[in-house]
């Protein structure tokens, strides 16, 4: 309005200017032009009037627009903080629950392993042999299933046990399907190192039944490794299993110093392995070192049974070399031939 007041007082000079000639008597046409001018004057002062109204209005609105859109801003952010604000609230009350659900969660963990270790200590005194007659370790370990990886911690947890009759009773249940992946490295460390020779070998047991490959660096390492034999001959059949092994298998049974029990024990074993033709070769040895021996007939009739399921080109030529042997018993003989008739040969 300021700006607008030099504009007032000019216009409002000219026409006090222009009434005080005419009262004068001035000279018409004079004072005529005179008037042309002021109202000129005056024409270019309104339209600058009109164009400062404008500009204020311009202004004005613009001064509106921007309070309102600073006013609809303050709004948003201020629905956007409650709305940020209740899902902070909704999500501190959900970690809340979950705290609880989850205190709940360990509570009833260690309560179960609490139950889990009082019947292993039940357990422990009665004797793995009485608890396999009795079929309860059976049942115990249906019940160790059950409770998922709580049961499976809990036998992992017995392995460590500085006493040998709980790590024998956690090695003998992992050899019953307990055991996975995780327990290869427990299980390693009692085969290798652990003072007692049984719990040694039933760790051993336990990672030659473990499915799967990812055992065979450790059966490898026992069977270079191992201070007992059993532990060997264990992880050399593991190996074996899994088709692998086969020439450190055939060094063994070669070994004249090493122990006929357990060489016996390992050749007996080979035999059921009739899905894995890679053991063919020791099957081969096994049947040439036992000619002329108390054992020679069971080993022969095993091997056939063995050529005959694997059905493999050498395993027809090994029965046809049987059959043919001017040195093997007629019954042995007929035996490969039957064998050889059943495979169309």
């Amino acid at each position: 309005m300021n700006r607008l007041f030099p504009i007032l007082t000019l216009i409002v000079g000219v026409a006090v200017g222009v009434l005080a000639g005419l009262k004068a008597g001035a000279d018409p046409e004079r004072d005529l032009h005179g008037v042309k001018n002021a109202a000129g004057e005056d024409l270019v002062a309104r339209s600058e009037f009109e164009a400062e109204l404008n500009r204020e209005k311009a202004d004005r609105e613009l001064a509106q627009k921007s309070a309102k859109e600073a006013f609809e801003r303050e709004k948003w952010m201020k629905e956007d903080a409650e709305r940020l604000s209740a899902e902070i609230r909704d999500l501190k009350d959900k970690l809340a629950l979950q705290d609880v659900e989850l205190a709940k969660i360990a509570n009833e963990r260690a309560e179960r392993l609490t139950r889990i270790a009082e019947r292993f200590k039940t357990m422990k005194g009665k004797g793995l042999q009485n608890l396999v007659t009795t079929n309860e370790l059976g049942k115990f370990i249906a019940d160790l299933r059950l409770e998922g990886d709580v049961g499976r911690k809990a036998v992992l947890d017995l392995l460590r046990s500085d006493d040998e009759e709980e790590r024998r009773l956690a090695a003998t249940l992992l050899m019953q399907g307990m055991a996975d992946d995780e327990a290869i490295e427990p299980l390693r460390e009692v085969a290798l190192h652990d003072e007692d020779e049984l719990s040694k070998r039933l760790a051993s047991q336990a990672l030659l039944r473990l499915e799967g490959d990812g055992v065979v660096p450790t059966l490898e390492e026992l069977v270079a490794n191992a201070d007992d034999e059993g532990v060997r001959v264990n992880s050399m059949y593991g190996l074996l299993m899994r088709g692998k092994g086969v020439d450190e298998a055939i060094a063994y049974m070669k070994d004249e110093s090493k122990s006929g029990m357990m060489k016996q024990a390992l050749g007996s074993a080979v035999f059921i392995l009739q899905d894995r033709p890679e053991v063919q070769p020791l099957v081969d040895l096994m049947v040439k070192d036992s000619r002329g021996k108390g054992h020679e007939v069971g080993t022969v009739q095993a091997a056939i049974a063995y050529y005959k399921k694997i059905a493999t080109p050498g395993a027809v030529a090994a029965l046809q070399q049987l059959a043919a042997d001017p040195n093997l018993g007629a019954e042995l003989k007929g035996e490969a031939a039957k064998a050889l008739a059943a495979l169309g040969k």
